[in-house]
């Protein structure tokens, strides 16, 4: 079948990611479209959001197919997004807003975090066929999470399979979520002496302050047993970690040793762990392979 280029957007709390594939899958347009106006944290309505990815795609004058990846909780068979997030008044459909654009071949939407782990999943995939399962986490503002089952997402009956941040992180108290105990936000705020971020968090470790310390062990600690949650509850063929603080390559390795140390049985094998093959355009990426498997 025809391969159309594929104009792919992946939608961030500050700013959306651009991907342009012509009909060959080469990169020929990459770029970040900042929000205008707003603060760092702020929230934007789904219709600003929407109206920056029609100027971009207004004037093309070529058949092609268009990706969107979106926080919150996704209905991509009926195009809305169920929830609230990042993005605030929701109750638009996408292929509606769309419409008039008649060169658009086809129209597909994903939650971002699931997008990232259908990248992750199928980079490899095409690599070694007999991966089948996945889990992927992303480490940062939030935790995103996606499940790929058999080779496709799996996002349940509710559409809300893999919101890791929603998870309780003990059954005895209401209020101690995974977002809580593992975001990189959270950990950072941790630190009381100044604002700090997660690299400036791992350089106070690296040079042994005792805080940093303190915060960074029981981070990794925490974050190992939660991935060993996931690893007992799923058992799939790989859990793949990604998010800024992932490329703090100190900060992997202690992770994966505590992944290890910590696993209750040790003659059994844990399911393997790896950090993310793609940073930043995981989600371009998910959302442009989605679009292959529906060729």
């Amino acid at each position: 079948m025809e391969n159309n280029h594929k104009f792919v957007f992946d939608v961030g709390g500050s700013s959306i990611k651009y991907i342009h594939f012509d009909d060959m899958d080469i990169e020929i347009e990459k770029q970040e479209i900042e929000y205008e106006g707003f603060k760092k944290e702020e929230k934007k309505e789904l219709r600003y959001i929407l109206n920056l990815i029609l100027n971009k795609i207004k004037n093309i004058e070529f058949k092609f197919d268009l990706g969107i990846a979106l926080p919150g909780i996704i209905d991509n068979t009926n195009y809305l997004i169920k929830t609230d997030s990042t993005i605030i008044d929701v109750n638009i459909k996408i292929n509606d807003f769309f419409s008039n654009i008649k060169n658009i071949n086809k129209l597909i939407i994903e939650n971002d975090a699931k997008a990232a782990a259908f990248a992750e999943f199928k980079v490899r995939n095409l690599k070694d066929q007999s991966l089948s399962n996945l889990v992927h986490v992303t480490i940062g503002t939030a935790i995103g999470g996606g499940i790929i089952i058999n080779k496709k997402i799996y996002s349940g009956t509710k559409k809300y399979a893999g919101e890791l941040s929603k998870l309780f992180s003990t059954i005895y108290d209401d209020n101690s979520t995974v977002y809580e105990d593992i975001s990189t936000t959270q950990n950072c705020l941790r630190y009381k002496r100044k604002e700090i971020n997660g690299i400036e968090l791992m350089n106070l470790y690296i040079d042994n302050e005792p805080a940093a310390i303190e915060i960074v062990n029981e981070w990794i600690n925490k974050l190992s047993k939660f991935l060993l949650n996931l690893d007992y509850l799923y058992a799939p063929d790989l859990i793949t970690i990604g998010g800024g603080i992932c490329n703090n390559e100190l900060f992997i390795s202690t992770l994966f040793k505590k992944y290890y140390e910590n696993r209750i049985e040790k003659n059994i094998f844990s399911s393997k762990v790896e950090k993310a093959h793609f940073f930043n355009d995981a989600g371009c990426y998910g959302i442009k392979y989605l679009l292959d498997n529906e060729l």
